[in-house]
């Protein structure tokens, strides 16, 4: 969800006159100043656990670091000769979008998307973790609450759902593109 509605907005804020880019890019400022974690635990909390909240306020929380990417290059791709050769054939705004400059804009999504699922997985984790996920389904949040209560005489049951945690977000930023360092 984040990297549909990051992509969208970064497109539309690329392709945009001014007025509209300033207005989508203060609407992302305003969403990433948004403490996310507490945006989730509000609605846990106030809703009800589900795994469908959790997916929902990481969604539509995460996507200004996506917009960001795309428009930037959306924008440096518009001043490239092969998008002015194809207005100047006619082609319409959308053609020249989704032929041209879409495909060249998805290695910087691939990118952000190892790095806001990386982020999503560790916010799911402390939501679970404080008790406020979906309690039918096994997190590793819960595995490391569970774990807590023997840390003096098995520590291992809380470490190795950690380093699991741990691994697997550092494995997928980088699968996706990213590295170690930008995580």
């Amino acid at each position: 969800m984040a990297l549909g509605i990051g992509t969208l907005v970064g497109l539309s804020a690329g392709m945009a006159a001014s007025v509209l880019d300033d207005l989508l890019m203060r609407a992302a400022d305003i969403v990433s100043g948004l403490p996310t974690l507490l945006i989730a635990l509000a609605c846990l909390a106030l809703f009800g656990a589900s795994w469908l909240a959790v997916a929902l306020v990481l969604g539509l929380t995460r996507w200004p670091m996506v917009a960001r990417l795309v428009r930037v290059e959306t924008m440096a791709l518009r001043r490239a000769e092969l998008v002015r050769a194809a207005a100047a054939l006619g082609m319409s705004r959308y053609q020249i979008v989704r032929s041209h400059i879409l495909p060249h804009v998805v290695a910087q999504i691939g990118g952000a998307a190892g790095i806001v699922f990386g982020g999503a997985l560790i916010a799911e984790t402390a939501v679970a973790f404080v008790g406020l996920s979906d309690p039918l389904m096994t997190s590793w949040g819960q595995r490391l609450a569970n774990g807590f209560a023997f840390a003096d005489r098995a520590w291992w049951i809380w470490v190795s759902p950690a380093v699991g945690l741990v691994g697997t977000s550092a494995l997928v930023a980088m699968a996706f593109g990213g590295t170690a360092r930008d995580y």
